[in-house]
């Protein structure tokens, strides 16, 4: 006898948690499109024929008509699913997902179509044969700027108390990253990259009637210039600017 119960639901990922006796499990969903997971059902689209007085106003009832033949609509998706023990699950989600959602694509293009030559295959590397990013710590944007200089996001990919070993702050050493590039000058920016972090001026903000004080949040200290590591905490993304 299991007993199914819904931890959280978002558009591209769902966690059960399994109970049975006194071993319970937590079943992980990741799913490659957009569609709905609720309590014991997973559904790749949802169709009604007649209006559930949700807040659209007509049936959702999309179809799809070939030559007079009308069919509902179909969604195609592929699930991925985990079955980890409690409290276990966190980082397959978070790493896998990273694969599955954000994959990283490279692009190439000539700058001069009448000079340049056609490679059919592309081989390059600029980090360090014996360094790999942490686990917990994903590159959200890499390119190069037409000022010369490169924009850099680096992301902590786990919530704070989320997983014992991964939810702690996290070290990305720069110099190895670019093991074959040298960092001239580092610059911090905001997330937008249009404003130097030195000359942001955070708002504290007063809330009526709040009397909640949840413990600090862990955030990554400033990056020494020789040194050029970046720390960062749980759900923190940092932008940087850089220029060889």
């Amino acid at each position: 006898m299991y007993n199914l119960s819904t931890v959280f639901k978002t558009d591209i990922s769902a966690v059960l948690t399994v109970k049975s006796g006194l071993d319970p499990h937590r079943l992980e969903f990741l799913k490659k499109i957009t569609y709905g997971i609720d309590g014991k059902d997973g559904m790749i689209m949802r169709r009604i024929l007649k209006d559930d007085s949700r807040g659209v106003g007509e049936p959702l009832d999309e179809v799809v008509c070939v030559d007079q033949d009308c069919q509902g609509l179909t969604a195609r998706g592929t699930y991925y699913v985990n079955v980890e023990k409690l409290g276990h699950g966190s980082h397959w989600r978070r790493t896998y997902g990273q694969q599955v959602y954000s994959p990283f694509l490279l692009a190439f293009y000539n700058e001069d179509e009448t000079s340049s030559k056609s490679y059919s295959v592309a081989k390059a590397t600029m980090m360090d044969a014996n360094y790999s990013l942490p686990d917990n710590v994903a590159i959200v944007t890499l390119q190069n700027l037409d000022d010369g200089t490169t924009l850099l996001r680096l992301a902590h990919l786990f919530q704070a108390g989320e997983d014992p070993v991964y939810s702690v702050v996290a070290k990305v050493d720069l110099k190895k990253v670019f093991g074959k590039r040298t960092i001239k000058e580092l610059t911090e920016t905001n997330l937008s990259a249009n404003q130097k972090k030195s000359e942001m001026k955070k708002l504290n903000w007063r809330v009526v009637g709040g009397t909640e004080s949840g413990p600090t949040p862990l955030k990554g200290g400033p990056v020494d210039s020789e040194a050029l590591v970046v720390e960062l905490g749980p759900m923190e993304i940092r932008t940087f600017l850089l220029r060889f």
